[in-house]
């Protein structure tokens, strides 16, 4: 479409919009949402290449009263061949001025441990190995609402079973 055609169409849809009194706006957003500005990266010291992963924690109001904390991210370097974890799991909390409201812990060992590459969110992994239920809290109560957590995990074959949790950064809260 040539620039005037472009700019005639525009001012047509304003001219109509202007004489039948419709307002054009974008429409709101369906809910408030707040993740990490940028993803937090680990490289796990794992048989054959290091694992590297990157993780966002984010909080969203779903609905009047209800918010969701849930992470989403990828890995690279991952099993498909090697066996990389015997334990991997991010465990997510929902909540309010520091204070859990609600948690849940998200695998991923078997994913990670099968596929090379692959990406999680809100609803599970790219793989479909997993499929997660939200983690949720309700409450009338507005502001201080935010996502935190921590990644629990074991690297195979070190002989040193659980190492200490990577504790997150909690998202920005919302309110």
């Amino acid at each position: 479409m040539t620039r005037a055609i472009k700019r005639i169409s525009i001012a047509v849809l304003a001219t109509t919009a202007v004489l039948t009194g419709t307002v054009i706006s974008a429409s709101p957003a369906a809910a408030a949402e707040a993740c990490n500005t940028s993803y937090q990266t680990k490289e796990f010291p794992t048989t054959g290449y290091n694992v590297d992963f990157k993780i966002k924690l984010c909080i969203k109001k779903v609905g009047t009263n209800s918010y969701q904390a849930y992470a989403k991210g990828s890995w690279g370097d991952g099993g498909a061949t090697t066996r990389k974890f015997d334990k991997f799991n991010i465990v997510v909390r929902v909540e309010r001025d520091d204070v859990v409201k609600g948690s849940g812990t998200r695998p991923l060992m078997n994913s990670i441990n099968l596929h090379e590459t692959g990406s999680f969110d809100a609803d599970g992994d790219s793989h479909n190995e997993y499929q997660w239920a939200g983690i949720y809290a309700t409450s009338s109560l507005d502001g201080g609402w935010s996502a935190d957590g921590k990644i629990v995990y074991d690297i195979d074959e070190d002989g040193q079973g659980d190492l200490p949790d990577w504790n997150l950064t909690g998202s920005p809260t919302i309110d």
